[in-house]
């Protein structure tokens, strides 16, 4: 029988059997990217607490064979520096460098959450480049969240003081509390349905894994931190895009009970864009990484497969 304690222990071992990063030195400055799998290539762009890992986590197991996945990551995150890019255009910039020297002419993008903004930013200045948009649980416009309550979110919820280790034990011992202080840290959703939850993430081996995996990249904040402060500092500047100047086939996907990043910025994306083709798939009672278990939202992962096939 599967002892779920020491089974979840296991699950915290960087770096998670993902391919090792690079590090290249374009004309902007350092970049680290890691690069999975093969045929048409994705930009992947992670969100805040992130990295080219978080990107891999998330989006490797639900993205289709046939795929080469690029994975940057963004200035402030792991092994770039914030130098490289500090403001959203640069950081559109540094990318493009990247897929200069790739020989890479033109991806779909991929983004989530702060990765949104980079995402629709390379769509409206570069579209001969882009192919194809999906944004999930993406920032559309202005985001604010006070330094001061976004430095407690992190002591309290990523705990980069108390580290791996307690995450870990957390999880192991406790991994209802656990898994229910993360639903509601990342969604506005009723007791009773956040206990359904649990109980469909706890009833799948590789749920738990990804929530394992999700945990242990907050833990490891520090080498986070300056990156997710950059994104706050450029996300309480920025105003709406133009999406009605995005034409390029897009998919827009968003929980409607997001507690992140509010469920108005996936709606607003939508409904703005000026694509021939869009989609949407709105998560009901979703939570802002709702999107990642299947068990929960099987048919949107379908969708997600047969739109990046289509037109990515």
């Amino acid at each position: 029988m599967l002892n779920i304690g020491n089974w979840l222990k296991q699950q915290f071992v960087l770096p998670f059997g993902l391919p090792s990063p690079q590090l290249v030195n374009l004309p902007s400055g350092t970049l680290e990217y890691a690069v999975y799998g093969s045929g048409k290539p994705l930009l992947l762009l992670h969100g805040g607490v992130g990295g080219y890992d978080q990107s891999l986590i998330l989006f490797k197991d639900c993205i289709p064979e046939g795929f080469q996945l690029i994975c940057p990551s963004r200035p402030g995150y792991l092994g770039t520096p914030l130098d490289s890019g500090k403001s959203i255009t640069k950081q559109t910039d540094l990318l493009v460098e990247l897929l200069d020297f790739l020989g890479v002419p033109d991806v779909g993008l991929v983004a989530m959450s702060a990765g949104g903004m980079i995402a629709y930013d390379f769509a409206l200045r570069y579209p001969d480049k882009t192919r194809a948009l999906v944004a999930v649980s993406a920032i559309a416009g202005q985001y604010l969240i006070p330094e001061q309550a976004a430095n407690q979110m992190a002591q309290t919820f990523f705990m980069p003081d108390l580290g791996l280790w307690l995450t870990k034990e957390s999880l192991a011992y406790f991994p209802e509390m656990t898994i229910r202080k993360f639903i509601n840290a990342s969604g506005a959703i009723n007791t009773e349905l956040v206990n359904q939850k649990v109980v469909e993430i706890m009833g799948s081996q590789q749920e738990m894994k990804l929530i394992a995996q999700i945990m242990c990249l907050m833990a490891d904040y520090n080498s986070r931190s300056v990156g997710t402060m950059n994104d706050l500092a450029n996300g309480a500047q920025l105003s709406w895009f133009p999406f009605e100047q995005i034409k390029h086939p897009a998919l827009i996907i968003h929980g409607t009970h997001d507690n992140e990043v509010r469920f108005h910025h996936g709606v607003f994306a939508y409904e703005g864009l000026g694509s021939q083709h869009k989609e949407r798939i709105w998560l009901e009672y979703g939570s802002h990484f709702a999107f990642y278990f299947p068990s929960q939202n099987s048919h949107a992962h379908k969708q997600f497969q047969q739109f990046l096939l289509s037109y990515a």
